[in-house]
């Protein structure tokens, strides 16, 4: 949670002012409570020195923000798994879930969040098109290759975070509703459109099986 002056402070702008921008500057998630009250959040992370002269271009425009969450942004602070037993006694933490950490958790337990992992606008829209596998199926020694086109559909320069998530279609595994497997950045001028590859593995779509001690891939949908 954020100190309650500053919590205290952006309500009482938006009370007598409707166009507020908030920026700030954390290393990790926060409780927004406010978040629907304002017309925009800039998030810096912790930016160094500079920090200041980039958030006036971001906010000025004369850079495009795009940048993407690298964790979840939960709408309560109960809403996390480990909240049950974190911190914890002295000397001694419990992590009990497993697979189940960051978006792996909301997206199965279908828990609603404040902003997902992956998340982050811009001041220009990005368009998917096109997407084609090599290969209906593949077997353990084969690559799986996927395509599609990244199209800049706004009228600024700006880069777009492409990732690529697998879901197996194996309800008796315990594993998550879908894994991160891959992402790229790219950069596109307005109306520009550049093709995106991703290489997929076996090995990509393996869980590790405590039984065998090794990664274990199962015959079935992906």
């Amino acid at each position: 949670r954020m100190p309650k002056s500053q919590t205290r402070l952006i309500e009482a702008v938006c009370a007598v002012n409707p166009h507020v921008v908030v920026i700030l500057q954390g290393g990790a998630p926060m409780a927004l409570p406010w978040a629907d009250k304002v017309q925009a959040i800039l998030l810096m992370y912790l930016g160094g020195e500079a920090v200041g002269s980039a958030a006036v271009d971001l906010l000025y425009g004369d850079a495009n923000p795009c940048g993407k969450l690298a964790e979840t942004w939960p709408r309560l602070d109960n809403d996390v798994p480990s909240s049950s037993w974190f911190p914890g006694v002295p000397h001694r933490v419990e992590y009990r879930e497993s697979v189940y950490v960051g978006y792996r958790y909301f997206d199965s337990a279908d828990i609603p969040v404040r902003y997902p992992f992956g998340y982050g606008l811009s001041y220009t829209r990005f368009e998917y098109s096109d997407l084609t596998l090599s290969s209906p199926q593949i077997t353990d020694d084969q690559i799986l290759k996927i395509t599609f086109n990244v199209h800049n559909a706004g009228e600024r320069a700006g880069k777009e975070i492409v990732q690529l998530y697998i879901h197996a279609d194996t309800p008796h595994i315990f594993r998550p509703e879908q894994e991160l497997k891959g992402f790229t950045k790219v950069a596109l001028a307005p109306g520009e459109t550049k093709p995106v590859t991703f290489w997929i593995s076996a090995r990509d779509l393996a869980f590790y099986n405590t039984e065998a001690t090794d990664w274990s891939t199962l015959p079935g949908t992906y």
